[in-house]
């Protein structure tokens, strides 16, 4: 959608964000990547950033997609709540991220909503601080959690001190990576080494330039193969 977003995190990882760029999908690179969507038989879109909710055609990018069949999935820090409320029953999905803010209830939406939250040290410093969390929130949300990838030496520093706490089978999803179950909620462990690697099972995207590859960066695409090599 766009590499913008109206918050600066630090352990963001798009750092690109931070700079003044007025770079967005245009509708035609919107009805480009509906087209390739199906030619290759892609049934699930994601509009991600940034923040997508930033983008003055958010609506109606979101309504090219769901009049084109596919299920659409919004990750947002529903900051903007009004257009993310617009967005409502336009995505089947709305993922959003937990940064201390005020979080959507479910009764309140149509769309399937869960709240995704990053195991930081600044929200939760022990185990017990992550059981009220679920607690607290699982009432009117389904709730992910995600230790952060370590991109940077404030997520190293940051990450939350107890996921070594977390009692549970490790399981290793189709591409890889690994996940645990707590407590009823998903517990996605970027953190730890891939299981294995699969380029085949990596997601299209297309950036706000039009440009679409399996990778973020080509920094990450080298990453990725060597990866694999190993």
């Amino acid at each position: 959608m766009s590499n913008r977003s109206n918050r600066d995190c630090p352990g963001c990882i798009d750092a690109r964000h931070r700079k003044v760029n007025e770079e967005f999908l245009t509708l035609e690179d919107v009805e480009k990547a509906i087209k390739f969507a199906k030619k290759g038989g892609i049934t699930k879109i994601n509009l991600t950033g940034g923040e997508p909710t930033v983008h003055p055609k958010i609506v109606e990018i979101a309504k090219l997609f769901h009049e084109a069949g596919f299920e659409t999935r919004l990750y947002t820090n529903y900051d903007n709540k009004n257009i993310v409320k617009q967005l409502d029953g336009i995505v089947d999905y709305v993922f959003v991220s937990y940064y201390g803010q005020e979080m959507p209830d479910q009764k309140d939406f149509q769309s399937d909503v869960t709240i995704v939250t990053l195991l930081y040290k600044d929200y939760f410093k022990t185990l017990t601080d992550l059981n009220n969390f679920i607690d607290k929130y699982s009432k009117q949300s389904d709730l992910i959690f995600k230790a952060p990838v370590s991109v940077n030496d404030y997520v190293k520093e940051n990450i939350a001190g107890f996921l070594s706490e977390i009692d549970s089978e490790f399981f290793i999803r189709p591409n890889g990576s690994k996940v645990q179950i707590y407590k009823g909620c998903l517990v996605v462990r970027p953190d730890l080494e891939n299981e294995f690697y699969s380029v085949e099972l990596l997601t299209w995207k297309m950036h706000p330039n039009g440009k679409i590859s399996r990778y973020w960066s080509e920094a990450a695409e080298k990453l990725a193969q060597a990866k694999k090599k190993n």
